[in-house]
């Protein structure tokens, strides 16, 4: 990478950092975004993610750049109801070196970790709100499908000071 931060361009629902070089570090050093011949797309947690560390600059359609306030406020929470709980959980997981990246679901807060060096993700995380239930029913599903794709479930549960924690659930 060059000494200048790298830009992130948002494009309506899409954040694509456009510079190919750049782009391929980010993808294959640190496991972010989805590579293309049109640069990295990224997700929302991880531009924030990027963001709050200070390692990309992010523009508005209009070229403007925007800080980390303005991205939370004004596109990430508006995009997603759930965002501020992916953003916590996401962030979490990526300070305790783990790559993450999103899940199966685009309406659950889910995701896929590995941990780095590994070619495939080892665990499903799902985030839910302390005080949120959960059926017995939904928890059963979950532990189908982690079972599916061959994942260790892993249920985060933040509460209302942020602090996560973290239990992993199986079938007997």
């Amino acid at each position: 990478m060059s000494n200048s931060k790298p830009i992130v361009k948002i494009k309506g629902k899409r954040f694509i950092i456009e510079d190919l070089n750049v782009a391929k570090t980010l993808h294959d050093k640190s496991g972010y975004g989805k590579l293309s011949n049109f640069g990295l797309e990224l997700d929302c947690v991880e531009v924030a993610f990027l963001m709050e560390r200070g390692k990309v600059i992010t523009i508005d359609e209009s070229g403007k750049e925007i800080n980390f306030k303005e991205f939370i406020i004004n596109i990430a929470s508006k995009m997603d109801s759930n965002f501020w709980v992916k953003y916590l959980v996401y962030s979490d997981l990526r300070k305790r070196g783990y790559i993450v990246r999103p899940g199966y679901s685009v309406s659950e807060v889910e995701f896929l970790v590995k941990v780095k060096g590994e070619k495939i993700a080892e665990y499903m995380v799902h985030a839910v709100v302390e005080g949120k239930r959960i059926s017995f029913n939904d928890l059963s599903q979950l532990i189908d499908k982690s079972l599916k794709f061959n994942k260790e479930l892993i249920i985060a549960i933040v509460d209302k000071e942020g602090n996560i924690s973290y239990y992993t659930l199986s079938k007997f």
